[in-house]
């Protein structure tokens, strides 16, 4: 009955999944799973491969700080695209993950209890949209940043500084055309290349807190229980007993199949967060004209951080 609650929790969540391949699409067929699958890593392959070629081979011709930045920028699409290839092998476990998580809510018996879980479902659907902005605002400032810059040219009309791209690959472009055909296929590879950032670090958040939940929902039943009174002849308050234990080991399954899916994603995770967090950190203290896009950059940085961290908490102590 109460399954549809998940379903309008989930909806974002799942759209997000699918989009970037790692949940399949049961409706459709093989092609357009592949392409799904395909289309962020192309996207991320046209943002960040020309970055880092330069940074490798021609980085004499390159300052330490503009190499910093391009490495910042590109670091995070470059992850995310990883965190994509580690959940495609566990695509089956995914799915039953999605199962397990309707299963609870499917045991739900009435409204007063679909409020305890609704709590927790609420905060992780605002996690994902808050995640979805900061992330959406994060690729405007990359936008939008050099539209506030020039070329500069000499007297005889020749460039001797080009803009930026939105996405820094360390290129110096000549001709003004081909920097803004560059500019035009950057923007929707962006915001392509960002679905698989936010679909999965919102993923991690979205099941452990609904593993919140069910443990809350297990203390109100317990809390309920102590209420009416246990006697030892009840058959009754047996019956309670074992309900209550049956749904804990469904929730301490729930919780094992979340570490065993998710587990290397939040190390990755960690590790970059923390990357990110110095890289951006540093450029913010540089100063320059790219602050606001920095701080929007480190803010990110933090929450992914929290969310990695959160969730690793949780299934730790829920073992337990």
């Amino acid at each position: 009955m109460y399954n549809s609650y998940f379903l309008k929790y989930f909806r974002f969540n799942k759209i997000l999944l699918q989009f970037c391949g790692v949940l399949p699409i049961s409706s459709r067929g093989f092609i357009i799973n592949g392409i799904c699958i395909a289309i962020p890593f192309c996207t991320s392959s046209f943002l960040v491969l020309p970055g880092f070629y330069n940074i490798i081979f021609h980085q004499e011709n390159m300052a330490v700080m503009g190499m910093l930045n391009i490495f910042s920028e590109l670091l995070e699409t470059l992850v995310g695209a990883i965190k994509v290839m580690l959940l495609l092998p566990k695509r089956k476990k995914l799915v039953n993950l999605v199962k397990l998580c309707n299963e609870l809510w499917e045991n739900i018996e009435n409204e007063e209890e679909a409020e305890t879980v609704k709590y927790y479902a609420t905060i992780a659907m605002y996690l994902t949209y808050g995640f979805f902005i900061n992330v959406f605002c994060a690729l405007l400032a990359l936008v939008v940043q050099p539209l506030f810059s020039e070329f500069v040219y000499d007297s005889n009309g020749t460039i001797i500084s080009s803009k930026e791209l939105p996405y820094a690959v360390g290129l110096f472009h000549e001709n003004v055309n081909i920097y803004y055909i560059w500019f035009a296929l950057q923007i929707p590879a962006g915001l392509v290349s960002i679905i698989p950032v936010i679909g999965v670090d919102t993923a991690v958040a979205f099941f452990v807190f609904h593993a919140c939940a069910h443990f809350k929902l297990l203390q109100f039943r317990m809390f309920k229980l102590k209420q009416k009174g246990v006697c030892n002849n009840s058959k009754r308050t047996f019956a309670e007993i074992v309900k209550i234990v049956k749904q804990h080991q469904r929730i301490l399954h729930y919780s094992s199949a979340i570490e065993n899916v998710f587990s290397p994603v939040v190390l990755l995770q960690t590790i970059l967060s923390i990357v990110a967090i110095c890289g951006f950190g540093f450029n913010l203290l540089m100063g320059g004209e790219d602050t606001a896009a920095y701080g929007v950059h480190l803010i990110g940085g933090a929450l992914q951080l929290l969310i990695s961290f959160v969730g690793h908490q949780i299934t730790f102590f829920s073992k337990v």
